[in-house]
């Protein structure tokens, strides 16, 4: 790659330099120069009196020898006023020739105020000259000089007015607002006017030659995989946006053309703060050139610093693959070591379906025969309870169903008569649910008989299914399996130790990377402020997978 032309340095203290005087517009100047120097031109936009004009002289003090032109539109502008004047000496010899010196195709800077207001037939030929370089004077055509140029207005074009085509090639567009700060807005009343001229160090500025190498350089440098992702998350939120019902009627629209020459712009602004690589702070330019209209600006900005917080970590892929690889492993030791469910071994299967095993104290009516004092048989009823083995189906524990308990032919058992037929009209019906919880509830209802008049009573019973194993308890594991674990343990946090060493020089570096006169100071700190949480993040990580082996070393086989 060849040496850098200015180094950051450099190319700050240029900008400082032409825009001494110029109160709270250094990020303005910064911006248009940045454009300028990519070989793109500048839309200001802001009402009259806020140094517009003034900021277009300001930037053509860093060229060398540069030609300045300036011209006010208004509806009844000719192209004479702007390109030149018809060459009397030609139009004698029937060549329609203009004469353009110290005209806009001899200048390499050229300001246009007011430029929405001018006739079509400027424009179309100004769009001509933005878009190639070139100028058609009579039969010939022929190369302009021109680094870029600065148009100027308090609109932006009016829609359906043939201008889009124009408006599309202003890459960077930035708002010129009055002074806000009170300081400074009484430094230049108690100032003398500033002058449209200032010294510059002349080792600062540009001849064409630097500055096409310059231009040159740009295919050196690269744009990091972390603005891309930036990016593409730019643009599907403006596809998100476009989607949304209340944005139909007025949509934003960023042309392929456009992402090409603000592509342009972030490798100048990486080449000049001696980067071959566009760094995520650079994207933040971005909100600087996105925005058509005026009401779709803040949330383009949103957009644009949004998508950086997002993506802006070079190696967040790297960290979130050790993050599934740790949820993975301890998915693994908690399956391997531990039971992740209560474990119930008293089952029986039949015919595909899990029952739990249990006994029930069954009560029932039956007839007891006696004598009574003068020898006479007495028959009585009496209450006995029976002890029975049944069935409760799986699929009802801890459910709220209610259910039949099945007896040992797995036949459902809702009533119950006396074994010994001593009682033959009465009966027990037998009702079971487990109400949500793993506690059996059984209900006995038993009458005399099966008349409804037949008065009943009833019992209750309840049978606690209590499991073998509960959540957390420790499984059995051969000693092989847990060297294994360890050591597989051992390997996640020495790949973490890595991740971390990498995030610690990126973070030692961050603050100087992140330098850059084109992005705000405030901008600046998204980037930094999205790492440090990250890092907070990594070290919440590094605490959690810390428990696995704490986890290992509690383990004992059961």
């Amino acid at each position: 790659m060849t040496p850098i032309v200015l180094k950051k340095e450099q190319i700050s203290q240029l900008i400082q330099e032409i825009s001494v005087g110029l109160q709270e517009r250094d990020e303005i100047v910064a911006l248009a120069l940045l454009a300028i120097l990519s070989g793109q031109s500048v839309f200001l936009y802001g009402p009259p009196g806020t140094a517009k004009s003034l900021i277009a002289r300001r930037l053509s003090l860093a060229f060398k020898e540069s030609k300045y032109f300036e011209y006010l539109m208004n509806r009844f502008s000719t192209p004479e006023e702007v390109f030149g004047p018809v060459s009397i000496k030609e139009l004698k010899e029937d060549r329609y020739i203009r004469k353009t010196t110290g005209y806009l195709p001899e200048a390499d800077i050229a300001f246009l105020d007011e430029i929405w207001k001018s006739s079509p037939a400027i424009l179309n030929t100004l769009l001509t000259i933005i878009n190639e370089r070139k100028f058609r004077n009579g039969d010939k055509v022929i190369d302009v000089p021109l680094k870029g140029i600065v148009a100027a207005s308090n609109e932006i074009p009016a829609e359906n007015q043939g201008l889009e085509a124009l408006y599309d090639r202003f890459i960077m567009r930035l708002v010129v607002n009055p002074m806000v700060w009170r300081r400074n807005f009484e430094a230049v009343l108690n100032d003398i006017p500033t002058e449209a001229v200032v010294p510059v160090d002349e080792t600062l500025t540009f001849d064409t030659q630097k500055w096409n190498e310059a231009l040159t350089n740009l295919n050196n440098v690269t744009i990091s995989k972390e603005t891309l992702n930036i990016i593409h998350a730019i643009r599907q939120k403006i596809d998100e946006y476009n989607k949304k019902e209340a944005n139909k009627s007025s949509p934003i629209y960023i042309s392929d053309r456009r992402w090409q020459k603000m592509a342009r712009i972030l490798k100048m602004a990486a080449y000049l703060c001696d980067r071959s690589e566009v760094k995520p702070v650079d994207a933040l330019i971005l909100k600087d050139c996105l925005w058509t209209k005026v009401d779709n600006k803040d949330a383009l900005s949103k957009m644009v610093r949004d998508s950086v917080r997002e993506f802006c970590l070079f190696n967040s892929e790297k960290f979130e693959k050790w993050a599934d690889d740790y949820k993975t492993l301890k998915q693994e030791i908690d399956d391997t070591f531990f039971h992740n469910s209560d474990v119930y071994d008293d089952t029986t299967e039949y015919k595909g379906v899990k029952y739990f095993k249990s006994e029930l104290s069954i009560p029932y009516l039956t007839r007891k025969t006696t004598k009574d004092r003068y020898g006479w048989d007495k028959n009585e009823d009496v209450i006995v309870h029976c002890k029975k083995q049944v069935y409760l189906p799986f699929d009802c524990f801890k459910t709220k169903k209610e259910f039949f308990p099945l007896d040992g032919a797995f036949n459902e058992l809702s009533i119950y008569r006396d074994p010994n037929h001593n009682y033959s009209y009465a009966k027990t019906t037998i009702q079971c649910n487990f109400n949500g919880s793993a506690t059996c509830s059984i209900e006995y209802t038993y009458k005399e008989s099966d008349s409804y008049y037949a008065s009943s009573k009833t019992e209750k019973e309840k049978i606690v299914i209590k499991p073998s194993y509960k959540v957390g308890d420790c499984k059995k594991v051969a000693p092989k399996i847990k060297k294994m674990y360890r050591e597989n343990v051992d390997e996640l946090m020495k790949k973490y130790d890595n991740i971390e060493k990498e995030i610690n020089d990126f973070y030692s570096n961050l603050a100087q990377e992140n330098d850059t006169p084109f992005v705000s100071k405030k901008d600046q700190t998204i980037v930094t402020a999205v790492v440090a949480d990250f890092q907070k993040q990594m070290r919440v990580e590094r605490m959690n997978a810390e428990q696995l082996t704490i986890k290992l070393n509690q383990h004992i086989d059961p």
